[in-house]
């Protein structure tokens, strides 16, 4: 392993790895995160990589997707059991993700 290696820390790819492997596990947040990671190291390298980026893209809105979707979800238990303030909240939180995508 070169020096440098030390100090730059992870590839792009195996950001994307992680991530992949924490959206299988249902941990979009965290996934999303990777995947930004991946996404921010990306934009420092030379030659630019277009189709990586691209699926590292589609990939963040993927997870922001499934995340809302749980957070609509869980919205949804809480209204039904009561908890309307928490539930709200929730719904709040998940539509965030839509709104971050039309921008």
């Amino acid at each position: 392993m070169s020096f440098l290696k030390i100090f730059s820390g992870k590839t792009p790819e195996a950001h994307e790895q992680k991530g992949d492997e924490l959206f299988a596990a249902d941990l979009w947040g965290k996934a999303k995160v990777e995947y930004e990671r991946a996404l921010d190291k990306l934009d420092k390298t030379v030659p630019p990589n277009n189709n990586l980026k691209s699926r590292l893209q589609k990939k963040i809105q993927r997870a922001e997707a499934s995340l809302a979707h749980s957070h609509k979800s869980i919205a949804d238990d809480m209204l039904e059991a009561g908890f309307y303030d928490d539930a709200r909240e929730l719904y709040v939180s998940g539509s965030g993700a839509y709104r971050r995508r039309a921008a």
